[in-house]
């Protein structure tokens, strides 16, 4: 379906799939189904995986003869348990790359590559950066990155989230066997 997003939530108690379509700046869910599945999954861990892959078998591909839909899921954005969740802050500058001293998209993407690329206080997977704040070297502070501003620098204050390695890969691994990126 085009211009959908399809996330599938592997709980303690079930297997959900969402599926939500952008309509202008709207999102609109118009699809939602849910399978229980039990004993697969503990403290976040798998503890079944092939019962578990089984389970994903069940719903994929979708289909719906109520709502009209017959969707084979081959990509999905994966709800990861928050098993092990660590939240670090951060606050990392970059320089402004444009001889014109003016804040383009690239000088955001910029900094995040430098907040991913910083090495994590323990050995986890970086799931998320979430900035907080921007700022100029101005001192002007902004909530949405501030492109088209002039600026020698940006700073962005920033969370970090990860996760321990094990429940990435897990999960990760079931959904690739399962045949969804």
């Amino acid at each position: 379906m085009k211009n959908c997003v399809t996330v599938i939530e592997l709980s303690h108690k079930f297997i959900k799939v969402l599926i939500a379509k952008k309509i202008g700046n709207d999102v609109s869910v118009f699809y939602v189904k849910k399978s229980p599945i039990s004993h697969l999954l503990e403290n976040g861990a798998i503890v079944d995986k092939e019962g578990l892959l089984t389970a994903i078998a069940r719903i994929n591909p979708i289909n719906d003869e109520q709502y009209n839909i017959h969707e084979l899921i081959s990509e999905a954005i994966l709800v990861l348990p928050p098993y092990g969740l660590e939240i670090y802050s951060t606050n990392q500058t970059s320089a402004v790359i444009a001889r014109e001293r003016v804040v383009t998209q690239q000088d955001i993407i910029n900094l995040y590559s430098i907040i991913s690329n910083k090495r994590l206080p323990v050995d986890n997977d970086l799931i998320d950066i979430i900035p907080e704040i921007y700022m100029l070297d101005t001192g002007e502070k902004y909530a949405v990155p501030p492109t088209g501003k002039s600026s020698r620098s940006i700073t962005a204050l920033a969370k970090v989230y990860t996760l321990p390695k094990r429940i990435n890969a897990q999960y990760s691994d079931v959904l690739s066997k399962a045949g969804i990126n």
